[in-house]
């Protein structure tokens, strides 16, 4: 719930889950559009697992994350900005 409110600490912590599967089923794409609107937001969180899931996904898959990524920006991003 905290991520879809805007916390970025949350967003992240939620894209680990998963990436790694924990406490969600894994889902790459899932993964990757959280963390990417988490460090887009943060510079100081850890890149690595970004990096490396990209080479687990196929190029569709790399593409919907992104695009996926783009949609939760507008939808848990900027409605809570000031």
């Amino acid at each position: 719930m905290a991520a879809a409110q805007g916390d970025v600490e949350a967003q992240y912590a939620l894209g680990l889950g998963y990436t790694l599967g924990r406490g969600v089923l894994e889902d790459y794409v899932e993964g990757y559009a959280w963390l990417s609107i988490a460090l887009a937001q943060d510079s100081e969180l850890e890149t690595e697992t970004r990096r490396q899931i990209i080479f687990k996904m196929s190029r569709e898959q790399v593409a919907t994350a992104k695009k996926l990524a783009r949609e939760y920006w507008e939808k848990y991003v900027l409605p809570f900005r000031n």
